[in-house]
């Protein structure tokens, strides 16, 4: 079974939408534990989607054959030897910005951390230096050196990833973005090198852990 972790704003959208056109029925889209969140009603969410996943075991192994979403990859270890884990990454600093603008657009979200940006009204740097913030792709990924991955595609090259993700687990996966996903993956933003600075020193297992992806993409 394909488990596929999606991280935010690390092309997880257009990876879903290939996966839900091959499966079909098939795939089983967790909807997300709010990774990342230090809120009480965060940590409550993933307590209660933790133990339903205990609970339906059987019933994922019978039904489905992959599952993708916002979740954390211990998640479905219940699931034993049938898991196979694959994800994408981004370069931190692209990824953190990225992020900071897609919550900035969702005024209305009642996400935990489109509160903390929009209703609190936290600033870029101010948002960098926020604990729920920080060591995202780690936090999901739950793993220093991405063996138990059996393919890390990375974002910067979304294209050439699901080629070799279609080759490697013999998928039909689109490689081509929608225009507006395109714009949006590879959309620069301009800031200073001391917030460039700043998101690295706040990220440094994203950093470490996405020069492994790199390295781990180039021998694939």
């Amino acid at each position: 079974m394909i488990i596929s972790i999606h991280i935010k704003n690390c092309s997880g959208t257009q990876v879903r939408q290939g996966l839900k056109d091959h499966f079909q029925a098939a795939l089983f889209e967790d909807k997300g534990d709010e990774t990342g969140s230090t809120w009480p009603s965060s940590l409550a969410k993933r307590e209660r989607q933790q133990k339903n996943t205990q609970e339906s075991k059987a019933l994922f192994l019978d039904k489905f054959k992959a599952i993708h979403g916002h979740f954390n990859r211990r998640k479905y270890e219940i699931l034993g030897n049938h898991c196979r884990y694959i994800s994408f990454m981004r370069d931190p600093v692209s990824r953190v910005i990225a992020n900071y603008d897609t919550l900035k657009n969702q005024p209305n979200s009642n996400q935990t951390e489109a509160l903390i940006v929009n209703k609190l009204g936290f600033s870029l740097e101010e948002y960098i230096q926020h604990p729920d913030a920080r060591n995202i792709q780690s936090r999901y990924l739950q793993s220093t050196t991405l063996k138990e991955y059996e393919f890390i595609g990375l974002t910067e090259k979304y294209e050439e990833s699901i080629k070799k993700l279609n080759t490697q687990f013999d998928l039909s996966l689109s490689s081509t973005l929608p225009t507006e996903a395109e714009e949006h993956t590879s959309k620069e933003y301009e800031i200073s090198n001391a917030l460039a600075q700043l998101i690295k020193d706040c990220n440094p297992h994203d950093m470490e852990l996405y020069a492994l992806a790199i390295e781990k993409f180039n021998k694939a």
